[in-house]
């Protein structure tokens, strides 16, 4: 097994490069609860992301109740639909601020903590925390046993707040200081990542360049409706990275300005 380690990642949580040494892989896993994404998903789902060929494919567990019933209130858990859509925005996105292809995203319910990264010999590594890495060993310990190769570990660390708690969902499920202007900021937010998906679906429809060798305006692409789409994307794009420094202090626990 080779171990690959990520670096503490930045404020908002969002690895934008892999560390040097590191490798593309075709095709990795990565589980979790995946409950209001906060920066330690993000750290797991962006290193996922980085060590991904862009033909490969990210293998996603998302928990099942199975999995959910020793988890502090576990009853606030966001639904199994609502947590693989906030998965599934949040790869589209940063994909697009790093300028990356998205690899194939094969979300499914897990239902034991193995799962198919027991079963499955093409796999080749799992995205896991400092804290989860020994179900990474008891995986490849069941590996070993069926007769397939141990998956290599890419590890990211356990991010804290500035008072040194683990940034987890068990606490915002528990509660936390103006909890109703995060819960707006993370619905901004989600409607922000909607909007940036639609508008770069029409964008990508025409070609980068809207004119011919010659520099006229090309006579079957809309030139008005599609500046105006990737300008909006442009803003779209900034507005986003805007409120996800603002919801990182509400999750860090600090105070912001609202203006």
């Amino acid at each position: 097994m080779t171990e690959y380690r990520f670096p503490q990642p930045p404020r908002d949580g969002q690895y934008e490069k892999r560390p040097a040494g590191t490798i593309e892989y075709d095709l990795v896993a990565v589980a979790g609860t995946f409950d209001r994404l906060h920066i330690g998903h993000y750290a797991l789902l962006s290193a996922s992301l980085l060590v991904t060929d862009s033909n490969g494919t990210i293998m996603i567990g998302v928990t099942t109740p199975e999995l959910q019933k020793n988890k502090a209130n576990g009853h606030l858990i966001q639904s199994y639909e609502d947590r693989c859509q906030a998965i599934r925005l949040f790869l589209e996105t940063l994909a697009i601020n790093v300028g990356k292809r998205l690899p194939k995203l094969d979300i499914f319910e897990l239902n034991d903590p193995v799962g198919p990264a027991g079963t499955i010999a093409s796999l080749q590594a799992l995205i896991v925390s400092e804290e989860t890495l020994g179900g990474l060993e008891h995986c490849n310990k069941v590996r070993l046993e069926r007769g397939l190769a141990p998956l290599d570990a890419v590890v990211i660390p356990v991010v804290h707040s500035d008072n040194g708690d683990k940034v987890s969902s068990t606490a915002l499920r528990q509660g936390a200081p103006r909890v109703e202007k995060m819960k707006a900021l993370m619905a901004k937010r989600d409607s922000l990542v909607k909007e940036i998906s639609q508008l770069t679906q029409l964008s990508d429809v025409y070609p980068h360049k809207l004119t011919d060798s010659e520099g006229y305006p090309l006579s079957d692409v809309p030139i008005m409706e599609v500046r105006a789409a990737r300008s909006k994307l442009a803003e779209r794009i900034t507005e986003h990275k805007a409120v996800m420094e603002r919801l990182e202090m509400f999750i860090l626990d600090k105070d912001y300005d609202e203006h």
